[in-house]
């Protein structure tokens, strides 16, 4: 087996610059609540007269080895500029002490800052996801000064606790949970834990946090005399050496590492659309990450496009996952890149509707292709790993699966072929259509009663009201004010059918829980004749009989089991909760308030409204008819004031359900509530699968299925199933097979060169 190059996973961040007074800048004396990405640590890589560690504190010395010029650490830092917190520190050396020892540390360290403290954690621990808060009673401008400099050479972003999925060193499965509604769970795991950390003296801080030295007393004392940072103190090592020596190799799953890089996009392009004014000329940063450990001359780069989501929850796939194992067949580099206005690839200082205009597919295309034209990754500087010079795949799943099929149409010099995993490649405003391949695939038995429940509902809150005061009652839903609210919670449970996934560690098992429920032959819960008799009484109101008695009792048990206690733990109201009809809430446009980047974008391009308004009079839907275009819409006019449908022909004019371009795969799932909206609706053409363009439908999948993997020790003879596999290995021949064509065209042309000259040559010696 060939050696692998040893190259090192890195992830980035942008800075931002820009001319207009709505964007950010990118000086860092900025207040820090403006700054939201990362520079580079090169981009203040000090080189004044001062960038020398001072004469006054020596070295603490280890069997000859200097701890403050420990340059030889994989993750050492290249300077240190903590000139505000030094001399602000209460606690004098004790402080300095404690950030001088990190210096030799670098990204491995964490910090943030939250009301006045400043919180950091090692990430190699032994206490894992355990912050050490230090309170140094600073006012508020001493505070942002000292940020600053944190900010500066730490790669430190503000967090509050709503953002915590966003904070770096949380792990992906940390984040998992988090997703999963238990934030205050989490909070209070680390209230718990800071509490221990409080508890602790000094000195057993440092030993877990640094176990690899030994913590003397002595030592201790040495530290805190000899490491003491003085007004401008800079750590010794250039940034450029400390990264030529950041070269890390995967030895197993355990040790991967996506490190954050960082990649200058530009804020507007096409300057002469109307919407897009008043114009700017600025950048921003936008994140992405890499791997090259299986990298050799010649291989390509494959950008996963994350789409609508922070990128940190793509990772994985630079493990395992479609990206992995294409970077390994052809040895190439795996990327992930985050879409702008996601993540932290936020290009202006808050959401408000004007500071959005720039968040269009159009200029997200164009940032993907921009930065294959123009990135240098680290480690590889030598080399041109520039588009077109070198191939680029592309891939995407849902959102982000349509928007590599656009980029394939609309740069196809630059991204030589791309994948569009469950690409819904078709806008559509009234999308109702998103329930059918659940009523198609879903079992009969469970859909039969579904449809049946919703309709009870549906018929006593449209036409026998009298009965619906009872009816949230009885579902302990009583504290929702409107009735299309009540609608669409009743409405939930159907919505895990997306969420259903090969891989049980991602799987969302809630559809088959509910339909569990509701088609169990008895009671979940043993109900009393009180409840059971108000059943059957909002039974008949609805227009059924007592034959769906158990199966309205199971409903309402599983409503109030996962939507109502929650709420109700969580000292909310049900209003606060759920609530469409929420001004106040829409108002908000700070940063904080990322939940409004892709409303935004169905709003103004896109669509996919699902409603239970729009299926045919012939059919029961699966969610209340209630949910109608003008409820669904609501979010665009409060919170955007967005008042018409959005322009889905920005999105069409790609190709729509049609949709082909030599080297673009279009892959999807049989059961994909999604597929009306893709190349595989049952309104699109139909074709036949080849090399050049092919076509794949993953048989009993949903979600792109294709683009989440194991690791070789997970895998077994059931997982993944083998309807992906073979559609993996497919994806793996294809884009082997393009390379192979992109580099015959490569020698073709360089041959075509070289024999150009020749001729040249040969003129001139003639003349």
């Amino acid at each position: 087996m060939a050696k692998r190059k040893n190259h090192k996973r890195s992830k980035g961040s942008w800075t931002t610059q820009s001319q207009d007074g709505n964007l950010q800048s990118s000086a860092v004396e900025e207040a820090p609540d403006t700054l939201q990405a990362s520079p580079t640590a090169s981009n203040y890589h000090d080189t004044s007269e001062n960038s020398q560690l001072s004469s006054n504190a020596p070295p603490l010395q280890e069997s000859g080895t200097s701890i403050a010029n420990e340059t030889d650490a994989p993750s050492a830092i290249d300077s240190l500029s903590l000139s505000n917190v030094a001399t602000i520190s209460a606690s004098g050396a004790d402080t300095d002490s404690l950030l001088a020892r990190y210096q030799g540390q670098g990204p491995a360290l964490r910090f943030w800052v939250k009301k006045q403290k400043l919180y950091f954690r090692h990430e190699n621990s032994p206490l894992v996801d355990i912050e050490l808060v230090r309170d140094w009673g600073f006012d508020e401008e001493e505070l942002n000064e000292a940020y600053a400099d944190l900010y500066r050479i730490f790669r430190v972003r503000r967090e509050p606790w709503h953002k915590i999925k966003a904070i770096p060193w949380l792990p992906i499965s940390a984040s998992d949970f988090i997703r999963r509604n238990r934030l205050p769970k989490v909070r209070a795991y680390m209230s718990e834990r800071l509490q221990v950390m409080r508890d602790m003296e000094r000195a057993e801080i440092f030993r877990c946090l640094f176990p690899e030295i030994g913590w003397s007393e002595e030592r201790m004392g040495v530290l805190d005399q000899q490491l003491v940072l003085r007004n401008s103190g800079y750590a010794e090592t250039p940034m450029s050496e400390l990264r030529s020596r950041r070269r890390a190799r995967r030895s197993d799953a355990s040790d991967f590492e996506a490190e954050e890089n960082s990649f200058w996009a530009q804020l507007n392009r096409p300057y002469l659309e109307t919407r897009y004014e008043p114009h700017s000329n600025g950048t921003f940063p936008l994140r992405y990450w890499f791997d090259a450990s299986y990298y050799k001359d010649g291989g390509p780069v494959i950008v996963l496009q994350s789409g609508e989501t922070d990128g940190t929850g793509r990772l994985p796939f630079l493990q395992k996952g479609i990206v992995h194992q294409l970077a390994q067949a052809t040895n190439g580099i795996g990327v992930i890149l985050e879409h702008r206005y996601y993540g932290t690839s936020f290009p202006t200082p808050d959401l408000s509707t004007p500071n959005l205009r720039f968040l269009t597919t159009e200029q997200a295309l164009a940032d993907m292709a921009y930065f294959a034209q123009n990135v240098v990754f680290e480690g590889l500087e030598d080399k041109n790993l520039k588009a077109p010079e070198t191939a680029y795949f592309g891939y995407g799943g849902s959102y982000a699966g349509a928007f590599v099929a656009f980029l394939r149409v609309q740069y196809p010099d630059l991204y030589y072929g791309t994948i569009s995993s469950s690409g819904v490649t078709e806008a559509i405003w009234d999308f109702w259509e998103y329930y059918e391949p659940v009523r198609k695939y879903g079992p009969p038995d469970c859909i039969d009663k579904h449809t049946k429940l919703i309709n009870v509902a549906d018929n006593i809150l449209r036409n026998n009201t009298k009965y619906t005061s009872q009816l949230k009652s009885a579902f302990g839903l009583e504290g929702i004010t409107y009735d299309d609210d009540f609608a669409q919670v009743l409405s939930y449970p159907i919505g895990g059918w997306q969420g259903r996934n090969w891989d049980p560690a991602v799987n969302d098992p809630s559809f088959y829980e509910y339909c569990g429920n509701i088609s169990s032959p008895a009671p979940i819960n043993n109900a009393t004749a009180n409840t059971t008799s108000t059943v059957q009484a909002l039974l008949s109101a609805g227009g059924y009989d007592s034959t769906l008695t158990t199966p309205m009792l199971n409903f309402i048990n599983y409503i109030k089991q996962n939507y109502v206690l929650p709420v109700l733990d969580s000292n909310k109201t049900l209003d606060q909760a759920y609530s469409t009809h929420n001004q106040t809430f829409y108002d908000q446009d700070d940063l904080s308030q990322d939940w409004r980047s892709w409303p935004y974008q169905y709003c103004t391009q896109w669509g996919y409204l699902q409603t239970g308004s729009g299926v045919p009079q012939d059919r029961l839907p699966l969610v209340s008819r209630l949910l109608t275009l003008e409820y669904n819409s609501i979010i665009c006019r409060d919170a955007f004031n967005i008042t018409t449908p959005p322009d889905t022909e920005a999105i069409n004019k790609y190709g729509g359900f049609d949709i082909a371009y030599d080297r673009l795969a279009i892959v999807d799932g049989e059961q994909d509530p999604w597929r009306e909206a893709s190349p595989h609706s049952t309104l699109a053409r139909n074709r036949t699968s080849t090399q050049e363009r092919p076509f794949l439908l993953i048989e009993g999948a949903v979600h792109h299925w294709d683009e989440n993997g194991l690791f070789a020790n997970e895998t077994t003879a059931e997982l993944p199933p083998e309807p992906v596999r073979e559609v993996q290995r497919q994806e793996v021949e294809f884009v082997k097979a393009w390379l192979e064509e992109f580099n015959a065209q490569k020698e073709s042309r360089e041959g075509k060169r070289v024999s150009e000259r020749e001729l040249v040559v040969s003129v001139d010696v003639g003349l």
